[in-house]
């Protein structure tokens, strides 16, 4: 599409009133054909920096596979009437698109308790921090995601159940455990203590 459209992944064009006017961001000459800019963003599939570098599950997971995700969005997310369960049930859709494997259920089945503990701690704590520290955040945030990846990512790789279940089990469960601890601690110790220091400062 052309570029004025601003097409995004999936979607396609974003500004289709730019598509009515012919003319419109041409590179021309008097005499000349129409120049027309193109980009091929509508069917962009993959931002490889984003899925490796951004700092949260969130955003990764937005970077692969955009434009089914796209699809799901619209089609799954949006029209489910169910809101707290609309993010798992574009989890299960998306086991059933990559295939019949047991794998992908286990590990996309395991999606939404991630972003659980990481939106609950973006909300508790990133939201808070200045600039600085909010780098200093993401980065922390950043490696927490991608030993999250490591562990499920396993289930697409081994794809049976006993295969997946025994190799989770050879470290102990330690992602989905870690999910458990993590928002034990953030509910028990960590909220406490950060609306107690918030009070303090904004008194």
């Amino acid at each position: 599409y052309p570029v004025r459209s601003e097409p995004r992944p999936g979607q396609g064009p974003t500004k289709l009133e730019t598509l009515l006017d012919e003319n419109r961001g041409s590179d021309q000459e008097e005499g000349d054909a129409p120049v027309e800019i193109v980009n091929f963003e509508t069917v962009h599939n993959i931002d490889e920096w984003g899925a490796d570098f951004v700092p949260s599950m969130r955003e990764a997971l937005r970077c692969w596979n955009m434009t089914v995700q796209h699809w799901l969005v619209m089609v799954v997310y949006k029209r489910f009437p169910v809101r707290s369960l609309r993010t798992t049930m574009v989890m299960l859709v998306s086991s059933i698109w990559h295939g019949v494997h047991p794998g992908y259920y286990l590990s996309l089945g395991s999606v939404p308790l991630c972003l659980m503990v990481e939106d609950f701690y973006r909300r508790l704590i990133r939201s808070r921090l200045s600039d600085s520290g909010k780098s200093f955040y993401d980065w922390v945030s950043w490696f927490v995601r991608m030993r999250w990846f490591d562990y499920l990512g396993m289930g697409f790789l081994l794809l049976r159940v006993d295969a997946t279940l025994t190799y989770w089990s050879s470290v102990f469960f330690v992602g989905h455990l870690s999910l458990a601890v993590f928002y034990l601690i953030g509910l028990a110790v960590i909220k406490p203590v950060v609306g107690r220091v918030w009070k303090e400062k904004e008194n």
